[in-house]
């Protein structure tokens, strides 16, 4: 079974240390373990980025940012989707 995959929008890079960077995301400010992040050239990597930050949906639901209970939107285009939407 493939990992489904959250992307949320308008996110924040504030800071970083060895493991994580800091994030705010819609309004937290949430410590994100580099190896949750799904990184490409479009998502925040570095303190001072703004943009998108995409986590598989078991690491969201672990650092509260969605519950447990969440159900996964059909897949949308990345350019395309909004705060917590789920892409394949």
């Amino acid at each position: 079974m493939r990992a489904k995959f959250v992307r949320f929008d308008g996110v924040e890079a504030l800071r970083r240390n060895e493991r994580e960077l800091l994030c705010r995301i819609e309004g937290c400010e949430v410590w994100v373990p580099y190896h949750d992040i799904a990184f490409d050239d479009r998502v925040v990597q570095r303190p001072g980025d703004r943009g998108a930050l995409v986590l598989t949906k078991v690491a969201a639901v672990k650092l509260g940012l969605l519950p447990p209970e969440a159900t996964i939107a059909p897949a949308a285009p990345i350019q395309e989707s909004s705060a917590g939407q789920a892409m394949k």
